[in-house]
């Protein structure tokens, strides 16, 4: 079944700067061009690896990417096997596109690590002839036997709820298994989010099959996720998940030196009552002291094995007062389960360095954690130690990464000689 989007409010080409028939003066070598050819037959193997061709009358079924380095075409009517991206090897400095214009485009067959590209060496090897109507292919994930088929078409999943909000590549993961990536648009959504329909051209990279919403308008009647007032204790516990608000926790760290996170616990202390906050971009103009009781809103979730809540907006993140005293529980490294105390404010007494610090400013200590020994990350400042420094006491957070237990001193205070 395929479902037509009209172009309205489509530029005249010469309020774009451009002439009916061609975006510069083409003057480029056709010689030994195959003419006439179309999308499916590349699609299909039907023209070779590194062919030069010619597709005429093909549309436009998007801007270009925010990189402006590419944009996708198809063949009129959509379908199975319609669609490719085009990939621009100079760049677009000259070139102004929108979805719905009808294109001549001359270039080259390429793959790139299993993605089918056109690539085209010059803005003077695209021709403009006209405007035409952009299908979107209504495609049921459920019923898809090989998404090759629909590789750069233009497309459409239906409803789909955020199983994995916005990562540190921009995408997130729907219930359908889809990908939503921001190749055109940045998008911001939390687990629990929903969309009434997901629409984008399909493309494929880091071996999976990911969609390119061009606009607020590809991802179709959004909902926000309800918002669930948990506790820490909730999240560790593995209780809940997804869009949550944690109310009236006190801050045990200053953000760290990446400026992309900080840690949190209740009020007290004690086993399971810590938790990383993690930044995402757009939440950079936090600020928060060590101190602070603050309820935040965001997304818990696992990050290699690291419980985080994610926080997207600044706004997310509620200060209430600035003088709470903060925790911190002395524990016994030999009688402890360190996930309990995973991103909890402790002090360990009696610990010395046994290694030299690495080329990531951490040193290795004679206090044994989970399968290995304990490191001294440097997640907050850079310290000094030598193999055979003993520190009466080492006090920060518990945090895990690279499958090794870790304390994360936050000043030189937190490294007792």
């Amino acid at each position: 079944m395929l479902k037509t989007v009209s172009i309205i409010g489509l530029l005249p080409l010469a309020a774009c700067g451009l002439s009916p028939k061609t975006v510069g003066d083409d003057t480029g070598d056709t010689s030994g061009v195959v003419s006439g050819s179309t999308i499916q037959q590349i699609q299909s193997g039907e023209i070779a690896e590194d062919e030069v061709v010619t597709l005429t009358g093909v549309i436009a079924t998007s801007g270009l990417s925010t990189a402006g380095d590419g944009f996708f075409v198809q063949e009129p009517g959509g379908g199975e096997y319609s669609g490719i991206y085009v990939f621009l090897v100079a760049g677009a400095d000259d070139l102004y596109l929108e979805a719905g214009f009808e294109l001549n485009i001359t270039g080259t067959v390429t793959e790139f690590y299993d993605w089918t590209e056109f690539s085209v060496s010059s803005s003077t090897a695209i021709e403009v002839v006209g405007s035409g109507t952009v299908t979107v292919d209504s495609v049921d994930p459920d019923s898809v036997v090989t998404w090759e088929a629909w590789e750069s078409c233009l497309i459409s999943v239906g409803p789909a709820t955020v199983s994995e909000g916005t990562n540190s590549y921009g995408e997130i993961t729907l219930s359908n298994n889809m990908i939503a990536d921001d190749m055109f648009m940045d998008i911001n959504a939390s687990a629990g989010d929903s969309f009434e329909d997901v629409i984008g051209p399909l493309g494929y990279s880091y071996s999976e099959w990911k969609m390119f919403p061009r606009d607020e308008n590809d991802l179709v009647g959004y909902t926000e996720g309800t918002v669930e007032s948990v506790t820490i204790n909730d999240i560790q516990m593995g209780n809940v998940s997804g869009n949550v608000e944690i109310e009236e926790v006190v801050v045990t760290s200053q953000i760290n030196y990446k400026g992309d996170g900080f840690f949190v616990q209740e009020i007290g202390g004690g086993e399971y009552s810590g938790i990383y906050v993690y930044l995402l971009s757009g939440a950079e103009s936090v600020e928060v002291e060590v101190g602070d009781v603050v309820s935040i809103s965001g997304e818990a979730l696992e990050f290699y094995d690291l419980t985080e809540l994610k926080v997207t907006d600044a706004a997310d993140i509620t200060k209430h007062s600035t003088t709470e005293a903060v925790s911190v529980d002395v524990i016994d490294p030999l009688n402890i389960d360190w996930e309990a105390w995973e991103s909890c404010m402790v002090t360990i007494n009696d610990v010395t360095v046994v290694g030299e610090l690495d080329e990531h400013g951490e040193s290795m200590t004679d206090v044994s954690a989970g399968s290995g020994a304990l490191l001294v990350d440097n997640m907050f400042f850079n310290y000094d130690a030598e193999v055979g420094t003993t520190w009466s006491a080492v006090t920060g957070p518990i945090t895990y990464s690279y499958e090794d237990w870790r304390i994360a001193p936050r000043n030189s205070d937190d490294l007792e000689l």
